[in-house]
């Protein structure tokens, strides 16, 4: 099973919480992540594009009294329990596709204990694999290429998902 520094993105985390991002440059945090360990979580922020805290929230209504009853954030939930149970973190990955797209998948899901978003985050997005009916990696990678050339930067061959 993925651990929460499987699932968060530094850079992903930082640039969408520029305070964070700050309070790290200031020193205040060694990282992002220990951020996110501490504060982040409780306040709802996402720790990745693949781990959506409103959505969750809302499509399991049993992590949400859970969380009104300040027994975990739905991000511990997830970690411990959510991926193991198959459900969806985020509109970005739906299990039950991923699972019926890819019976080889499937298959060692079933019979291990791998999840299939451990799966994807491990080696499904850098074979391609397509986790939700919203996300295409041949499009998304083929417009970060676009801007990381306009920028100047060096393209990484790296998945968009990949923690880092």
């Amino acid at each position: 099973m993925l651990n929460a520094q499987d699932l968060y993105n530094e850079t992903y985390y930082l640039a969408r919480n520029p305070d964070v991002a700050n309070a790290v440059a200031a020193g205040l945090f060694p990282t992002g992540f220990a951020h996110f360990e501490s504060f982040g979580q409780n306040e709802g922020r996402n720790p990745s594009a693949l781990f959506d805290t409103r959505y969750y929230v809302t499509l399991n209504p049993d992590v949400a009294a859970a969380v009104a009853a300040n027994q975990l954030t739905p991000f511990q939930h997830y970690i411990a329990f959510g991926q193991a149970e198959g459900r969806n973190p985020s509109v970005l990955y739906n299990n039950q596709l991923y699972l019926s797209l890819y019976p080889d998948v499937q298959e060692a899901v079933s019979t291990s204990s791998i999840t299939g978003i451990e799966h994807f985050q491990l080696s499904g997005q850098s074979e391609g694999r397509i986790p939700s009916k919203l996300y295409n990696s041949a499009y998304y990678l083929g417009f970060a290429e676009k801007v990381i050339k306009n920028r100047g930067w060096q393209m990484n061959k790296r998945p968009l998902f990949l923690h880092q």
